[in-house]
């Protein structure tokens, strides 16, 4: 099996467990989830959930807090070894592209409320925002802002189609400061340029 049929098979395992599937492809699905004990094990998790989902006589949304609870917990029993299956090497695609979406969402909401330049400020290098840097691909929304945060910095430009980001410091922060600050981070920041002044 591929790699692009196991996907395919794996975007398909949540309608085989909640019995919407038909024709060809449940046949497809149902030979495939016989041969693999991993795709076995994951449409046995599916099919606890939603068992345990239509058991629940209360349906109150668990909220934030719930459904981070229940994300680990099908993490681990993602990852919970089957007795007698082969090792799973990847991880469904499903999660890789829903974590990415959302960092892309984070990261787009930050840019957003950042509002666009009504005068109240101006920026030390006369317009120009006074660093320039790339993050790493695999640097998380989560990373950015803590080291945004430690820097005293704000992003008020960007993304180029290059990936570059325009910061500029807070009003209370020494650009010095703060470039030594980001500095300290060249595992998330590929580059940093300082504007001439």
């Amino acid at each position: 099996m591929t790699d692009q049929d196991r996907r395919e098979i794996e975007e398909l395992l949540p309608f085989l467990a909640n019995g919407t599937l038909e024709g060809a492809e449940k046949t497809r699905v149902e030979q495939a989830v016989a041969a693999d004990a991993n795709l076995a094990g994951e449409l046995a998790a599916l099919i606890a959930i939603r068992a345990t989902m239509q058991a629940e006589e209360d349906t109150q949304s668990p909220g934030e807090l719930g459904h981070a609870r229940l994300m680990r917990a099908l993490d681990k029993e993602a990852s919970a070894p089957i007795k007698g299956a082969a090792p799973k090497h990847s991880r469904p695609i499903f999660w890789q592209i829903a974590a990415g979406l959302l960092c892309a969402a984070l990261l787009g909401q930050a840019v957003w409320n950042a509002g666009p330049d009504d005068g109240d400020y101006t920026l030390a290098s006369g317009g120009e925002a006074p660093l320039t840097v790339t993050f790493a691909p695999d640097a998380t929304e989560g990373q950015i802002r803590a080291i945004l945060l430690e820097a005293g910095v704000e992003i008020v430009g960007g993304p180029s189609a290059l990936g570059l980001y325009e910061l500029s410091p807070l009003e209370d922060v020494e650009l010095d400061d703060a470039t030594a600050i980001l500095e300290e981070y060249q595992e998330i920041l590929e580059s940093i340029e300082r504007a001439e002044e």
